[in-house]
């Protein structure tokens, strides 16, 4: 992406939404598990996100991608799902559906 701060587009909002109903069942399932601490990072990584890509002033597409990333690495291996949240950011950013590469 050319501009980080550019806010993402309807579209891209909406596949934001199915990532974060993703993260919705992976916290669900850690949950379940009693992986309190796990399901909280989860939680930190995703919970600004629907506020800050409707704020012109704090979006950061690669803050977001940072936070995404820094979650999947920390878990590697022991997640009960494993959704690469800032591989489908990537996606989104470039205008692409993320969750067609769950599909594939």
């Amino acid at each position: 992406m050319e501009d980080d701060t550019v806010l993402p587009n309807e579209q891209q909002r909406a596949w934001f939404n199915d990532v974060m109903y993703r993260a919705f069942l992976e916290m669900r399932l850690l949950g379940y598990a009693g992986k309190a601490a796990q399901c909280a990072d989860l939680a930190d990584a995703f919970h600004n996100i629907p506020y800050l890509m409707q704020n012109p002033v704090c979006w950061s597409w690669s803050e977001r991608r940072r936070d995404l990333e820094n979650y999947c690495r920390k878990y590697e291996g022991t997640r009960p799902i494993n959704y690469n949240y800032a591989k489908y950011l990537d996606r989104i950013a470039a205008g692409n559906n993320p969750i067609e590469s769950l599909i594939k």
